[in-house]
């Protein structure tokens, strides 16, 4: 019973990350943060479990009824669960500066960066008009003002801008979902009641 509790109450917290991980509009760098937090999330859960328990309300029930088993079990399926999203999104290790880079370019260290960019991004970030543009428009418009006085900058917001690594498959089932509603039997059928 503990076990259904625990699988119950760690789909709910799934379910969570799966519906912050949808919506159109969104850039690849929310879906970072999205996925980031939660592996921080299951981390801090995973070594203050038995604290942490009150996230995990039916196996709290559970355990209050007198059910009450070694809990380190959960943690290591939590483990298992963190290595399976480290490994599953082990490409955005590789994109973590870039996206720094995206998200903040007047607050990134240069000499963090490929060695091509840093005098790109200190010259944008010595330049005071960019820095209030940059504080009055959203992020993935500011990227056209750069153009073409920034070509590495804009190269890469243009491939951070480009990514579509989460969104794809909710897209493709909610385009699916529509032409389901529109293609009934009853489309073609012309009525004047």
């Amino acid at each position: 019973m503990q076990d259904l509790a625990f699988m119950v109450d760690i789909t709910k917290h799934l379910n969570n990350l799966n519906k912050m991980s949808q919506g159109r509009k969104r850039l690849v760098t929310q879906y970072y943060d999205t996925i980031r937090e939660f592996k921080l999330n299951l981390s801090l859960w995973r070594h203050n479990f038995p604290v942490m328990t009150l996230l995990f309300p039916c196996l709290k029930s559970v355990r209050a009824k007198g059910l009450n088993s070694d809990l380190n079990q959960y943690k290591d399926k939590m483990t298992d669960l963190l290595q399976g999203f480290k490994k599953r999104f082990q490409i955005f290790g590789k994109l973590k500066t870039d996206f720094q880079v995206f998200c903040s370019p007047f607050t990134v260290n240069p000499s963090d960066l490929p060695v091509d960019l840093q005098l790109e991004i200190i010259a944008l970030q010595c330049d005071s008009d960019f820095n209030t543009k940059f504080a009055l428009v959203r992020l993935d418009t500011f990227y056209q003002y750069l153009f073409p006085g920034y070509p590495k900058v804009t190269s890469l917001a243009t491939n951070v801008l480009c990514m579509l690594l989460l969104g794809k498959t909710y897209r493709c089932e909610q385009v699916s979902s529509v032409m389901n509603i529109i293609k009934t039997k009853l489309r073609s059928r012309l009525t004047h009641t």
